[in-house]
């Protein structure tokens, strides 16, 4: 008898702390989560932390171009857009040109043909009008507990490239993606495919003792790509 109100008192026992008890975990047991991008459209995002429509932007970034071979490729950039709604954007972009020779162009200035590509008109500058269209907006999880706003955007730019003498038509498209770490503040990364005109070196021989006219330079249509990285703000 004893043994069966035993049971029956164990039995009401876990029932009691089944329905009734609340069970407390320490925080660093507990596991971490990661926040998928959502893909599908803008508009699927709800409580959207970054708001950009009606508002400016401007940004700032360095870049290289890969394709280059006589001179040296670094570019700066500063662009300012005008955001008129979530997903778009049209803007204004200048590019600053560090245009001295490589090290591979003073190659052939040390060899018996005196080459010298620094002679030739390098590219100084560019300018272009740009616009852009984001693909998509999500967040992303930085850790336990920093959600990070993100965006990518497709990007599309007509302009034109000074060579010393000329300016000379231009073309961009790309890619960006924007990390925002604050409201109105990102971390970008961008990725173009360039096709242009440019002044081309090896057109002239190009001599110490002999530097022809920026005129006697041909030009020709070449392509590049170039990788960035900056950080815009929203105003």
């Amino acid at each position: 008898m004893n043994s069966v109100i035993s049971k029956i008192t164990a039995l009401l026992l876990c029932s009691s702390l089944a329905y009734g008890a609340n069970i407390t975990l320490p925080e660093n047991e507990l596991p971490s989560e990661t926040v998928i991008p959502k893909t599908d459209t803008k508009m699927v995002v709800l409580n959207r932390t970054v708001q950009k429509a009606k508002r400016a932007s401007i940004g700032v970034a360095a870049g290289v171009l890969m394709d280059e071979i006589f001179y040296n490729a670094q570019v700066l950039t500063i662009d300012a857009r005008y955001n008129f709604d979530e997903g778009g954007a049209w803007g204004f972009r200048w590019d600053q040109w560090m245009g001295n020779a490589t090290s591979y162009s003073d190659t052939f200035a040390n060899h018996s043909a005196k080459m010298n590509f620094s002679a030739a008109p390098p590219r100084k500058s560019g300018a272009f009008v740009l616009r852009s269209w984001d693909s998509y907006y999500g967040k992303v999880s930085m850790g336990k507990e920093v959600i990070t706003p993100m965006s990518f955007s497709w990007l599309a730019l007509v302009g034109a490239q000074n060579w010393e003498t000329t300016w000379l038509p231009a073309v961009q498209a790309g890619a960006q993606l924007k990390l925002y770490f604050t409201k109105k503040t990102s971390v970008d990364l961008g990725y173009l495919f360039s096709l242009y005109q440019k002044m081309d070196p090896s057109s002239v021989r190009v001599r110490d003792n002999a530097t022809p006219s920026a005129d006697s330079f041909e030009k020709k249509l070449n392509f590049g790509q170039t990788v960035q990285l900056g950080i815009t703000q929203v105003f």
